[in-house]
């Protein structure tokens, strides 16, 4: 079979040119956006750890706060003692269910990060 010569006028061969640019272009930019979404989903990940460390931070300095409170409560009256350890036994276990809550979040976290 004789082959044909097909020539292209310049402004064809452009336009070839021109859609295969934005083809390699378009491809490009999928890629762009692809690194972009990971990167973002990193940095929500440890914006999410650093909440749980500062939501245990906060409740660890509270309750510091509240035995300090509750020091000097007791050294200007000290006919109230026992009512004073009640009340620290109280934010004692009120700091401890807000730090599991706080570790278990943070676990829970990770195993949604394993997840494909």
């Amino acid at each position: 079979m004789p082959r044909k010569d097909s020539q292209l006028t310049p402004t064809q061969l452009r336009k070839q040119l021109l859609l295969a640019e934005s083809d390699l272009n378009r491809a490009q930019m999928e890629r762009d956006l692809l690194t972009l979404k990971t990167g973002v989903q990193s940095v929500v990940r440890q914006a999410k750890s650093l909440g749980s460390i500062a939501t245990g931070a906060t409740s660890l300095l509270s309750v510091v706060s509240a035995f300090q409170r509750g020091k000097s409560e007791t050294q200007a009256n000290p006919a109230s003692g026992p009512a004073v350890w009640i009340k620290r036994i109280i934010r004692g276990a009120s700091f401890a269910s807000t730090v599991w809550l706080a570790f278990r979040s943070r676990k829970n976290s990770k195993k949604e990060t394993k997840v494909p």
